[in-house]
């Protein structure tokens, strides 16, 4: 249980998912419905998150549903996929979000349905607040809808780290050329200290 206290996001740290997701239900009812489609759509035995009161007082927990099994289940109970995922999406949905918002590797517990959803969330997002999404994982590459405009390469230099953006013609050309920007990348095209 947390004490309860609004909260229409997550802090800059991720941090207060259940007042979050609270907020969310009580005040904005399209996006609640909209987080709620995601998770079924991700999870299909997915049915529902609750805000039990704490007996106590001021305090509320968070339970869940699934259809394999009776009852409500608490959040400990989420798998990790699960609990980023529901994480992920308590970021990107705030009716005011931030002007930036930045994942540190978010694909991290993700099955790659998952992070197909979580990429076109994330674009969508895009038309909203700058996203920024940092990852070590290849598989991400391939679920970008133009990657000759999403890719920024960073390398480490003698005085920090560097950010250099693809020439999006060549970037096209070596796509029709290879298999999607994953092998681009094995192929050490992208970065070339990522060579095999």
């Amino acid at each position: 249980s947390v004490v309860i206290h609004p909260q229409h996001s997550l802090d800059p740290r991720g941090r207060g998912l259940i007042n979050a997701l609270y907020s969310l239900q009580q005040n904005d009812a399209h996006r609640w419905e909209y987080l709620l489609r995601q998770m079924t759509g991700e999870f299909p035995h997915f049915r529902g998150i609750y805000f039990p009161a704490d007996p106590g007082g001021g305090k509320i927990g968070l339970e869940w549903v699934d259809a394999r099994f009776s009852g409500r289940r608490v959040a400990e109970q989420m798998s990790e996929g699960m609990w980023s995922f529901l994480s992920l999406l308590a970021a990107l949905l705030p009716a005011d979000p931030a002007e930036l918002i930045a994942f540190d590797e978010p694909d991290t517990h993700l099955h790659p349905s998952a992070l197909r959803r979580l990429v076109s969330l994330l674009d969508e997002a895009s038309s909203r607040a700058t996203v920024v999404f940092t990852s070590h994982s290849s598989r991400v590459l391939d679920e970008l809808e133009e990657p000759e405009k999403s890719l920024v390469i960073c390398e480490p230099t003698d005085e920090g780290t560097s950010a250099r953006e693809l020439d999006p013609d060549q970037t096209k050309a070596w796509l029709e050329a290879y298999d999607g920007p994953s092998a681009l990348r094995e192929r050490g095209l992208l970065d070339a200290e990522n060579r095999r």
